[in-house]
């Protein structure tokens, strides 16, 4: 099962593969909507980056500005799982973005 906070490397866009952050929920995620920022090279290629650190799998800085859902068929292998210090800083960030998450109670949403 993919879970949050793991780094895999995926072909969204069939031009090879690349590493994503998986940020969705485990509850979203086994009903297989998964959401993903990727990994780039270098902060200046993104307007809201977050560093990865020496412990995270992976090097580079993560775009969370390009926060997208992925597929499961474009997810090829694992590459490991982001410190929680790094899943804090993209969650900061995610908020930045997207705004605060309200608490709407417990059991699972009336779409």
């Amino acid at each position: 099962m993919i879970r949050r906070g793991e780094v895999w490397w995926a072909d969204p866009f069939r031009m090879g593969v690349s590493p994503w952050l998986t940020v969705s929920t485990d509850e979203a995620n086994s009903y297989g909507a998964y959401v993903g920022v990727p990994v780039v090279a270098h902060p200046d290629d993104s307007l809201l980056a977050v560093g990865l650190g020496v412990d995270d799998p992976v090097s580079g800085a993560l775009a969370v500005e390009q926060v997208m859902q992925l597929r499961f068929r474009w997810f090829q292998r694992r590459a490991g799982h982001v410190t929680p210090l790094t899943l804090a800083r993209v969650d900061a960030a995610l908020q930045l973005l997207l705004g605060p998450v309200k608490e709407i109670g417990p059991g699972p949403l009336d779409l």
